[in-house]
């Protein structure tokens, strides 16, 4: 029979046989599964009291300078194997009465299990349901095995099982762990698809709600800054009625004043009795506008006059 041995690349193997004896000589040799081949290559030959022969075949190039023998235990020992040294390796050790034991390894070489790359996505297919898709890769996928997690829970296990798909509740776990592992390592990424599945039509309803309102309340506040800006002019503004009206009057008064003749000192006493009314509400303040009317009304002073003798 044989032993089975996995190994990491990088990492020195040894194999070495259980069954010693005081040996005469031993011989590795090794068929190999890559490139298949049918008959075995040697590696070494060890005699006693003599040098270790380990020129191996043509087609063993690649462990020129790795491999060494270990006289006191027969083993044989491969510095940084790599994925191309697996295969059957075997020992044969000649004892000194001339028995021949043999001993058999298969050995794997794997690499280390780089980061999984983990995509996915949810979408939200009513009130109670979230389809969730995801997708899983690895480079040098050689011999690797895919395990799915959601939350803690191990939802499939397969060695090509790089996409999956399911269906699954709303209130549920979105947390989904990718595992990837060979025979000597292994390697997990996590991704959560939460927000996917979390921001159905309710959550759009809400969010459109929440702008209009936001929309709403910037209009209305600009609105009330305008007015109010608006209101602080139109206080500030002087009013020119009260003077309208003055001039007005006296405009009239200069209209017909050469055509109404009045008895003596009835005009005068009238005009400023009326003059005086007129401007007596003017605050004590504005006297700019006091000087205006009574300039005005100066020179609007009615004629005084004897009327001519008949």
């Amino acid at each position: 029979g044989s032993t089975d041995v996995v190994h990491l690349t990088g990492e020195a193997l040894r194999l070495r046989p259980c069954n010693l004896q005081m040996a005469d000589s031993v011989q590795w040799k090794v068929k190999l599964h890559s490139p298949p081949g049918s008959e075995y290559h040697e590696i070494l030959t060890w005699k006693n009291l003599s040098s270790v022969n380990s020129t191996p075949s043509p087609i063993l190039d690649s462990y020129k300078n790795r491999v060494s023998f270990i006289v006191k235990d027969l083993a044989l020992l491969i510095r940084s194997p790599q994925q191309n040294d697996s295969g059957l390796y075997c020992v044969e050790v000649t004892g000194e009465t001339g028995t021949v034991s043999r001993a058999a390894f298969r050995v794997f070489v794997f690499d280390q299990v780089k980061k999984p790359c983990l995509l996915g996505w949810g979408k939200v297919l009513d009130r109670e349901k979230c389809q969730v898709a995801l997708s899983c890769s690895v480079s040098n996928n050689v011999n690797v095995s895919y395990a799915w997690y959601r939350g803690s829970q191990l939802i499939q296990r397969s060695r090509n099982l790089t996409h999956l798909e399911e269906q699954v509740n709303v209130s549920g776990d979105f947390v989904y762990t990718c595992n990837v592992s060979n025979p000597v390592s292994w390697n997990t990424s996590t991704i959560n698809v939460t927000r996917d599945c979390q921001s159905g039509p309710e959550g759009s309803r809400f969010l459109i709600f929440l702008v209009t309102i936001v929309i709403l309340t910037t209009l209305f506040l600009g609105a009330l800054t305008f007015f109010y800006v608006w209101r602080r002019r139109k206080q500030s503004e002087p009013s020119s009625k009260e003077i309208l009206t003055v001039y007005e009057d006296i405009k009239d008064l200069r209209t017909g004043r050469n055509q109404v003749w009045h008895p003596r000192g009835w005009g005068l006493s009238h005009w400023f009795a009326r003059c005086s009314f007129e401007n007596g509400h003017s605050e004590q303040g504005e006297t700019e506008s006091q000087t205006v009317v009574f300039s005005e009304c100066s020179s609007a002073l009615p004629s005084v006059s004897s009327p001519s003798a008949s």
